[in-house]
């Protein structure tokens, strides 16, 4: 399985401007979606991602990592900036659908679960935790807001129904039978990371010198996750789902 630090170089890949992201040494990027302009309100959602695959072959295991990645918020992108409007006063943004579509459009159905992880940084990690939530797929999200209130929304919102469907849905096969699990990876100094209750299990994570929004990405994102240390190891070169 891959290692935390892959699923941070695959969240950060699907920030790439263009459509076929530069995938991490030993992964395939097998399609992109990419329909965010820098200014623009009326092009698309302005959702944008990538899926990457990587045979299992190397560990001695069966089958194919799959890999559907989320780009979050870039520069000045408007549909961006109405998305974290939506999200900051409680509401589904309209590029959850996007990513529905997208994520249907690569992974086959019938596909086992546990061969798919969803990740993301920032809005593409709470998009992630919609994903992963809709699906019952497991996803891992770096300084995301949470999604549970968004979700619990989307159940009574009759506006959009399909929406409304999916989420009711969803939350009967969770009550009703196992589904995979979720990781939040948050900073405990990140403003937007510790927005809202969280889909799945919320780790965080401390970091030198990194105040309020100077802790949301980059290096210093970056080294609190290397410098997260479990047996002696760094969880970034573990499999989080083994350790956290």
């Amino acid at each position: 399985m891959a290692t935390t630090g892959e699923y941070y170089e695959l969240a950060m890949a699907a920030h790439e401007k263009t459509e076929y992201a530069n995938a991490p040494n030993g992964w395939s990027n097998r399609q992109g979606h990419a329909a965010k302009p820098f200014f623009g309100w009326k092009i698309g959602s302005g959702f944008q991602a990538a899926y990457f695959t990587r045979s299992r072959g190397a560990t001695g295991a069966a089958g194919t990592e799959q890999v559907v990645a989320i780009a979050g918020t870039q520069g000045m992108a408007g549909s961006d900036i109405l998305a974290d409007i939506k999200l900051a006063i409680g509401v589904m943004p309209r590029q959850a659908s996007s990513a529905e579509k997208f994520f249907q459009s690569v992974i086959p159905s019938g596909t086992t679960p546990s061969d798919v992880i969803v990740v993301g940084h920032s809005l593409g990690g709470a998009l992630a935790q919609v994903l992963g939530f809709w699906h019952g797929v497991r996803f891992v999200t770096f300084n995301a807001p949470g999604m549970m209130g968004q979700l619990g929304g989307s159940m009574l919102n009759l506006f959009k129904p399909q929406v409304l469907a999916r989420t009711w849905k969803a939350t009967w096969k969770t009550a009703t039978g196992p589904t995979e699990r979720g990781i939040n990876l948050i900073v405990k100094t990140d403003v937007i990371g510790n927005y809202g209750p969280h889909v799945g299990t919320a780790v965080r994570l401390s970091a030198t010198n990194s105040p309020l929004f100077r802790a949301h990405g980059g290096q210093r994102l970056e080294n609190a996750i290397r410098n997260k240390m479990i047996g002696g190891q760094s969880l970034w070169d573990l499999d989080p789902f083994q350790v956290l």
